[in-house]
């Protein structure tokens, strides 16, 4: 048995990619070493529920893979199971890992599929992978997928507060970035926003995704 690991770094916070690897729609972009289209995704994505994906490549053959879902660590881990039900690699199983982990630029992605029957086969699935993974990569370097790209998310937050300390720690525990604003007299400017964005005298609040977020729990839900 053999396997082969690749690493990508994506433009797009960890939550925003997990949704590329686990929707239909997301599946959709990238799946398939080529330009040729998905002709189907069906996704059930829970601990021992299956996936099926088929794709046409631009040659005009076709490959469809199968398998189940092992372990889904949300937004960080997905390990699979992976078999060829059409073209590919041939007859057996092996396991295919994906980890996302938070960083400046966006999303340090690292795929690795393990338990290979050969290093012939370990070559032909590389092959494929590397399309696969420069797909993802373009898809949210595109306009298409402009809306999806990471933007840092704003916090503002109270220095003294405890409940943005929680949110404070999970930032941290999470390696996810974030901009501070702090809510202070000497930063009155942040005040104005964090008016502008929610009129209630509420804190800790967290600007994401076009999305306006209060309070420490839904934050930290959030980021889960």
């Amino acid at each position: 048995m053999t396997s082969l690991t690749l690493v990508r770094r994506i433009a797009a916070r960890p939550s925003i990619v997990w949704d590329a690897l686990t929707t239909p729609e997301g599946i959709s972009c990238w799946w398939g070493p080529d330009a040729g289209p998905v002709l189907r995704a069906e996704l059930d994505l829970r601990v021992g529920g299956h996936y099926r994906v088929r794709f046409r490549m631009l040659d005009g053959t076709e490959h469809e893979t199968t398998g189940e879902y092992l372990e889904i660590e949300k937004p960080h881990r997905l390990l699979m199971s992976w078999r060829w039900l059409e073209g590919g690699g041939g007859p057996g199983d092996s396991r295919v890992e994906f980890r996302l982990r938070p960083i400046d630029e966006g999303t340090e992605f690292t795929l690795t599929h393990a338990q290979l029957p050969s290093d012939e086969s370990a070559r032909g699935h590389e092959w494929g992978w590397n399309g696969s993974l420069d797909k993802l990569r373009r898809h949210f370097s595109s306009p298409r997928g402009a809306s999806a790209r990471m933007s840092i998310p704003l916090l503002y937050a109270h220095p003294f507060s405890s409940y943005c300390q929680k949110a404070f720690i999970a930032f941290y525990e999470k390696d996810a970035p974030f901009e501070l604003r702090l809510l202070s007299s000497q930063n009155p400017a942040a005040i104005e926003e964090r008016h502008a964005l929610w009129p209630l005298d509420r804190f800790p609040l967290l600007r994401a995704d076009g999305q306006t977020i209060v309070e420490s729990t839904i934050i930290i839900e959030w980021l889960d």
